[in-house]
Order: structure tokens, then sequence, then C-alpha cells
């Protein structure tokens, strides 16, 4: 018993730090007001039609490639609230996120991928992700309209970053589909 009560304190005394630095980034609509397409909790970045770079906690983020931004109105708004999922970047070439700035050693990356219009009149091609440049996800299916953050596709990255490198995040839409809509979304990251 005497052992078991060390090793619980043991525990308690241990400090478990994570990773740092930490950075929620909802991509944003820009011709709507920021209280209304914005989660909370979350730092704005209204899309502004490319090349544009946003800076959080010493980091640098930047888009290259061609892209826009859609939303769906009635996701963001009451009763559902799903700000984060139902707005952001969609393109029907090739987008890259380039991340700067992280310090050394093993850092994670979670993305939200959700397209926007109405299901009835349209298809979705699925999507591929790459990170520096290596397939990590093949024909990844997007989520449609959720009605709640935790029901958007999300994609999730281990990755190691050392001398300072820059960390790139592929978006592409498969386009040897029959879909009628060929795009790839990012609707924001953390």
């Amino acid at each position: 018993m005497k052992n078991i009560l060390y090793l619980c304190l043991l525990l308690m005394s241990t400090t478990v730090s994570g990773q740092e630095p930490v950075v929620l980034v909802d991509i944003n609509i820009p011709s709507r007001q920021e209280s209304e397409v914005n989660e909370p909790g979350y730092m704005p970045w209204p899309l502004q039609g490319g090349g544009e770079s946003f800076q959080a906690s010493g980091l640098s983020f930047t888009f290259s490639g061609t892209y826009t931004d859609g939303w769906y109105k009635a996701g963001v708004q009451a009763p559902h609230y799903a700000r984060l999922a139902n707005d952001g970047l969609k393109t029907g070439d090739s987008t890259t996120l380039i991340i700067s700035g992280l310090p050394d050693g093993i850092h994670t990356l979670l993305t939200f991928h959700n397209t926007f219009d109405n299901p009835e009149n349209n298809s979705f091609s699925p999507m591929d992700i790459y990170l520096n440049g290596e397939l990590v996800y093949d024909d990844l299916i997007q989520s449609n309209r959720v009605t709640s953050n935790a029901m958007a596709t999300t994609a999730y990255f281990i990755f190691e970053v050392s001398g300072g490198e820059s960390v790139s995040i592929s978006i592409v839409p498969e386009t040897s589909t029959d879909a009628t809509q060929k795009i790839a979304t990012l609707c924001g990251f953390e």
C-alpha cells in the first residue's frame, strides 16, 4: 500500500508538457461579420483571395495556390452554430498551407474539411492531402453541411521539425471522379 501511495505521489508531481505553441485558427469568409462566422476560442483568418499570410504565437501561416472562400449560412447560424466547419477555403486546383517558425521537435496538426453547397444538386469529389510533398490522405471524403463541428471530416498529422524548416500541407481535389464539384476544402486547423 505504501508503494502504491508513493507511486501516485510521484506521478502527480511529474509535469507533463504539451506541444507549444498551441494555435487554433478558423478560416473565415471575409464578406460576413466575424461574430457571425468565427468559432469562439479560435483566431479568425478572413480570406482575401490569394497568397495571404497570418501570424500567431510567433508562427507564420501562408497560402499559395488558387482558392476562393465559401460558406453554408444555415450551418453557422442558430440553432447549429457550427462556425468552424461551415465556412472556409475551397479550391478546384491545389492549395498549400506553409507553416513557418515552429520550434524543433514533434508537432501535431488537425485540419477540418467540409463542403458547403447543397448535396441535392451537387456531388463532391474526395480530396488528397500531402505533408511536405508526401501523400498522407488519399481520397479523403469531405463532410457536407454538418450541423456540429464534431461531425466535420478531419485529418490528423504528426511530424517532426528540425533546423527551422517550414512545413507544407497541400490539399488537392480528386479530379478523376464523376462529382459535379471537384473541390478540396480547408475550414480551420489547430
